[in-house]
Parts: C-alpha cells; sequence; structure tokens
C-alpha cells in the first residue's frame, strides 16, 4: 500500500467518523425536550420532600435511651447521618448505632442519648470520677433505696448532691448538667479545700474523697434510722471496701506482725504489656522495709494479702 492510498483511506474512516457524529447530535436535537416558560426559569426542579422522623411517645421523666422511628428507609446509604441529627435537633448526640445489615423499611433507629458531662473548668478527674461511680449500677441503686432517710438528713448535702447528678445524667440539658457538677464540686471542697478551685487535679484523690466522705456519714443516718426504727447500709461499704492484712516478718529472728488495713481502691503499677492480675500480683510480692526489732534487727520483709474482696 502506497502512502498516498494510506491517507486516503485515512481520511475516509475521519468523514465516516464525523457523519455519524452529526447524525447522533440530529438524533438527540430531534429527541430533547422542549424547555420551560421564561418565566419559570429560574423555577428549581421540584425535590422529593425528605422523610419525616415521627418520634415515639415517651414519659417526661429522662430515659437511657429514646426509639425513633424512620419509615421507608430502602438502604443505609440513602440516609445521611447529618441529616437525622439536624431533624432531632440533638447537638449533643454522640452515639449512633445500626445493623450490620443495613436499613430496611419501617426499621427501628436506637439513639443513645448523650451520657458526657461538660468541662466546669478543667473538671474532667470530677467527671472521670462520677462516671466511673454511676457506672456500678448496684452501688448506685444502694443510695437510691435510701432516699427516705438521706434526702431528710441536712448533714448528707453530698449525697443529695450526688444523686441530683445521677439523675441528670441522661438529659441533654447541659446547662443543668454544669450547675449540678459545680454544686456537688462546692459541697465536697468544704471538708477538702484544695478542689475549690478550676485548676487540675488528681481523679485519684478526687475519688477517694468522695467515698471517704460518703463512708464518713453512715454512723450519723445510722443514727438517724435508728430513731426511725430502721436501718442504714453504706453503699460505699456494702460493695467498695475491703481489707487487706499486711504481714511484717523480720528478717533477723522471723518474728511476724499483722495488722489490718481497711481500702476502697489499690493504687497499682502498671506492668507493660501485662494484665490486671499481673499487677495485683506485683503488688502482693513481699518488699524490705527498715523496722527496728527487739533482736536488733533492722530489716523486715513485708506483704499484703485479701483478707476479703470486694462486692
Amino acid at each position: 500500500m502506497t502512502l498516498y492510498q494510506h491517507k486516503t483511506e485515512s481520511n475516509q474512516t475521519t468523514k465516516n467518523t464525523r457523519w455519524w457524529r452529526r447524525l447522533l447530535k440530529c438524533f438527540k436535537k430531534k429527541n430533547r425536550v422542549s424547555p420551560a416558560a421564561d418565566n419559570n426559569k429560574d423555577k428549581e426542579k421540584p425535590q422529593r420532600s425528605p422523610r419525616k422522623i415521627k418520634k415515639l411517645p415517651q414519659s417526661n421523666s429522662d430515659q437511657d435511651e429514646t426509639d425513633y422511628w424512620l419509615p421507608g428507609l430502602p438502604n443505609y446509604n440513602d440516609l445521611r447521618r447529618e441529616a437525622v441529627i439536624q431533624s432531632l435537633n440533638q447537638q449533643h448526640l454522640n452515639i449512633f448505632t445500626h445493623s450490620s445489615a443495613g436499613f430496611t423499611y419501617g426499621a427501628n433507629i436506637r439513639i443513645i442519648n448523650c451520657l458526657g458531662f461538660p468541662n466546669t473548668g478543667q473538671s474532667c478527674y470530677m467527671n472521670s470520677s462520677l462516671q466511673s461511680l454511676l457506672g456500678l449500677g448496684d452501688f448506685v441503686r444502694g443510695f437510691s433505696c435510701q432516699k427516705w432517710l438521706w434526702s431528710s438528713v441536712p448533714s448528707a448535702r453530698l449525697l443529695r448532691r450526688f444523686m441530683a447528678v445521677r439523675d441528670a445524667h441522661t438529659s441533654l440539658d447541659y446547662q443543668r448538667k454544669s450547675r449540678l457538677l459545680h454544686s456537688f464540686k462546692e459541697v465536697l471542697s468544704v471538708q477538702v479545700p484544695e478542689f475549690r478551685d478550676q485548676q487540675q487535679k488528681d481523679a485519684h484523690e478526687f475519688l477517694t474523697s468522695v467515698l471517704d466522705q460518703m463512708r464518713n456519714l453512715a454512723p450519723l443516718l445510722q443514727d438517724c434510722a435508728d430513731i426511725m426504727s430502721r436501718t442504714y447500709t453504706c453503699p460505699v461499704e456494702g460493695h467498695l471496701v475491703f481489707n487487706m492484712e499486711n504481714t511484717r516478718t523480720c528478717k533477723r529472728c522471723g518474728i511476724q506482725s499483722k495488722q489490718l488495713e481497711t481500702f476502697t481502691n489499690l493504687s497499682l503499677d502498671l506492668v507493660p504489656g501485662g494484665s490486671v492480675d499481673q499487677m495485683i500480683q506485683r503488688y502482693q510480692m513481699e518488699t524490705e522495709v527498715e523496722y527496728n526489732c527487739e533482736c536488733g534487727g533492722t530489716t523486715s520483709g513485708q506483704r499484703s494479702d485479701f483478707k476479703n474482696l470486694p462486692r
């Protein structure tokens, strides 16, 4: 094939391609939908109205969870999380759960109300301590079932503030939570002034102070209960208190002495890559302490063992 013949066939192919393009263009123009009138040029194309969210009836009391029904959801991809949150007008929603298989028609979507606490000025140490206590269901119920007593004793302000925080735990009213947290810390700071300011504190020290003050109210509340011919059971004593037996052994003569100590918590040293059991075993290992024995020895070994365990 000569160069001239090759160029001729190429030109013919290009012409055929252009001809098909012109034909296709004419076909599209023939079947094109006529535009709307001039006065409707700016009119937007009607869109399908968003599905409305029907809120199920619920009681006036705060609930841990709220059920919402979204009718006619074909699949999860058609549901935008932001749109749901805006429709519910919940600014502090923090958990959104759905089934792995996606949503079907008439699916029930469970939205868990925010259980967090606002930061009232570097108060994360207080918030984390209260969250830990509120997560102990039996412990909290131990106070709740004895409201008949501590609600009428003026000195039991700390318990009333604690239960008020519990009642607002599932509320979305963060201003209310902020006021209650500030009031709780104010009552606690009467006996422990170091927590009165807005500076960061140690969470372990705060938690220990809370439990100690709750325990210190037990004798007074028991006296008030005796007047009513009833009894008071301290939830701290019943759920969190445990005893450790400390045994000290003289390295020279072998004489032992034992002492019983009461705790509501233990400070464990972290073991890299270890479990809680390993940290407890390390806590119970024998350590050397300086102690002047009657035999003249100055060194003793000391170890701690659980006398009883907390609930």
